[in-house]
């Protein structure tokens, strides 16, 4: 009986594992993944800095919310599981902390930009800066 269990336990982590896509992409295949959903309301992009960082320079269209907030996993729960997102901080550290969190909260599609917008930055992408 006990055996029985632990593999049942065991198939039911694979296939909730499966439901999850994640996957490190580089930033000119972030690019293209931008590209490619310009016009989907579906595919959120993330920058998990401060909002000082945000506005010194981010991805267009971006949503900022800092990883290290207290409110963090709580603004996590607003957010629909089902949609595409894209994660990117620095230089990957913040963002990678978020995905593991996304992961475990149980969103299914998640991009990580794992270069981070410094690199984003010098392989001459744009970026939006905050202007006052």
């Amino acid at each position: 009986m006990m055996l029985c269990l632990f593999f049942v336990s065991n198939i039911i982590t694979i296939l909730k594992a499966q439901d999850t896509s994640m996957e490190n992409i580089t930033c000119k295949q972030s690019s293209e993944l931008i590209q490619q959903h310009s016009n989907d309301t579906n595919f959120i992009i993330l920058d998990l800095r401060t909002e000082q960082m945000y506005n010194e320079g981010h991805i267009e269209n971006s949503l900022f919310h800092d990883v290290f907030s207290a409110d963090f996993e709580g603004w996590l729960n607003t957010l629909d599981k089902n949609k595409t997102y894209l994660l990117y901080c620095n230089v990957g550290h913040r963002s990678g902390i978020a995905l593991d969190k996304m992961e475990q909260a149980g969103f299914k599609n998640l991009y990580h930009l794992y270069e981070g917008i410094r690199e984003w930055e010098k392989q001459g992408f744009e970026v939006v800066k905050q202007t006052y």
